[in-house]
């Protein structure tokens, strides 16, 4: 398997992300999320206002983004780790097209029913005006996959490479 092919199926079979966020005096936070992404690889997930993480990445959209994945046998763990700009998501049509794509997620998740499925999208109004959350969006500026370099003494020197969207997307299907 590639490495474009162990990413991609990082995201596949990984549902929560750690989310890394700075406030404006420079104190760092970090959030766990339900999240899922779409065809471009944008991260989507929902949130209250006035969460912490969401305070902060309003302030400061740079953000970053660890997704760890554990296989069956030992030592078989594996990670991403993204550079991203997050933002909340506005207007009625991205809003809608981010909340399919979160919804459709949630229900392959096996988060919610169809019928929550379909109470989900016909209400998204929930995540507009003076509704409590909001849908976010982080996207990738930079994408670095953990691997093994080498082996010093029956332990592992792992190391990072950068790998690029689009190397990554074809493998999502």
């Amino acid at each position: 398997m590639t490495e474009p092919e162990k990413a991609a199926r990082i995201l596949r079979e990984t549902r929560y992300l750690s989310l890394a966020t700075v406030n404006p005096d420079g104190t760092p936070w970090i959030s766990t999320i339900f999240t899922c992404y779409d065809k471009n690889l944008r991260f989507i997930w929902q949130s209250k206002k006035d969460a912490r993480h969401t305070q902060n990445l309003l302030a400061n959209p740079h953000v970053a983004i660890n997704l760890y994945w554990v296989g069956p046998g030992e030592d078989n763990v594996d990670g991403l780790y993204i550079e991203a700009r997050a933002k909340e998501i506005k207007g009625i049509k991205s809003v809608l097209a981010s909340l399919k794509v979160f919804a459709t997620t949630l229900l392959r998740s096996k988060f919610l029913s169809k019928k929550g499925f379909k109470l989900f999208l016909a209400h998204p109004e929930d995540f507009l005006l003076d509704a409590p959350f909001r849908l976010y969006e982080a996207v990738p500026t930079k994408i670095h996959k953990f691997v093994p370099l080498e082996n010093w003494k029956d332990k592992y020197v792992d190391g990072r490479i950068v790998l690029n969207t689009k190397e990554i997307t074809p493998f999502l299907k």
